[in-house]
């Protein structure tokens, strides 16, 4: 008999699904965390073994690729997931340089990213600093981002400063100029004539 799955039970039991279909055998600990986002081998493991004891797989300790899932297909929770590109770091402080080519991918559920549909539009970043925390945007986060050149005021972007220097902020449009607002009182606001936007962030992953 199963249990009911936690969401992250749900997303590593069906990660994990996904992988076996495509590949033939169940991913490493560290490919399966890098899949999740960087989840470490240590995190993944304790999921594995609470996933065993709800009746979802069995695997032989120390043998992860020889995981088994007593399921059947139907039975798994169906998870609409994404497989969102990695492009680097954005910082939630100073602006640092802007992030370049693919370095991974974290798979997201479609139903939690805002606005819906537009899977093949989003990009992931890893944050560093703390100037978003009022957000619920914490150093470590991974933000995902809807490529977009435009923003309304509020919106939470990922703008370019200079052509070159990227940073993560509140989007506001003033007279002659552009407020970029951080979510800390400890940090100031950045004032630009014009800045680039590359996204709006649709949806935050937080791996503990």
């Amino acid at each position: 008999m199963v249990r009911e799955l936690s969401a992250r039970q749900r997303q590593v039991l069906t990660t994990v699904a996904q992988e076996v279909r495509r590949t033939g055998r169940a991913p490493t600990l560290k490919a399966l965390g890098d899949l999740l986002g960087g989840l470490s081998p240590a995190a993944v493991h304790l999921q594995l073994v609470a996933l065993a004891k709800k009746g979802y797989l069995r695997w032989p300790r120390g043998r992860p690729q020889a995981l088994e899932l007593l399921q059947p297909a139907k039975a798994l929770p169906a998870l609409d997931l994404w497989r969102v590109p990695v492009v680097g770091a954005i910082a939630a402080g100073a602006p640092i340089d802007a992030f370049e080519a693919p370095e991974g991918y974290v798979l997201v559920e479609g139903a939690r990213i805002a606005g819906g549909a537009g899977g093949a539009s989003l990009f992931a970043l890893r944050v560093e600093g703390d100037s978003m925390v009022d957000a619920c945007i914490q150093d470590g986060d991974v933000v995902i981002a809807r490529r977009q050149a435009t923003a309304i005021d509020g919106d939470t972007v990922v703008a370019l400063l200079d052509g070159e220097r990227a940073t993560l902020k509140r989007f506001y449009r003033e007279a002659g100029r552009v407020r970029l607002a951080p979510a800390n009182p400890y940090y100031p606001d950045i004032y630009a004539e014009e800045v680039q936007v590359q996204g709006k962030v649709v949806g935050v992953v937080r791996y503990c």
